[in-house]
């Protein structure tokens, strides 16, 4: 965890296919144009050449914007546990996030995400 650019993320196959079309994964000259190349992470044909295929989002998440009181109040030491079991950092202007409509899991989408 922790939203540094390249990270790669395992997930146990019942939340991918709750979160994703696992019907119809797109190849890499299908996602080019769909999604940006972020800077600083691989190249969507470097992915692909490693097996990753593109797939689009089918879930909703449930989402608040974290202000400097939610830090002060509830974050103090600028993290929370994360559902894998190691601290994850949050700063201002971070989401904190969880699947609609069953809720459980919160993660973090880094505020630079959005930039």
């Amino acid at each position: 965890g922790g939203g540094r650019m390249g990270e790669r993320y395992v997930m146990q196959s019942d939340n991918f296919s709750g979160r994703y079309d696992v019907a119809h994964p797109l190849e890499a000259s299908e996602a080019v144009g769909e999604w940006a190349k972020v800077e600083g992470t691989p190249s969507v044909e470097a992915l692909d050449k490693e097996g990753f295929k593109a797939h689009r989002p089918v879930g909703r998440i449930w989402a608040v914007t974290v202000t400097s009181s939610d830090i002060a109040q509830w974050f103090p030491s600028g993290q929370f546990m994360a559902a894998w079991g190691t601290p994850m950092a949050v700063e201002v202007d971070d989401m904190l996030c969880v699947p609609h409509p069953t809720g459980g899991e919160v993660y973090r989408i880094e505020k630079t995400a959005f930039e």
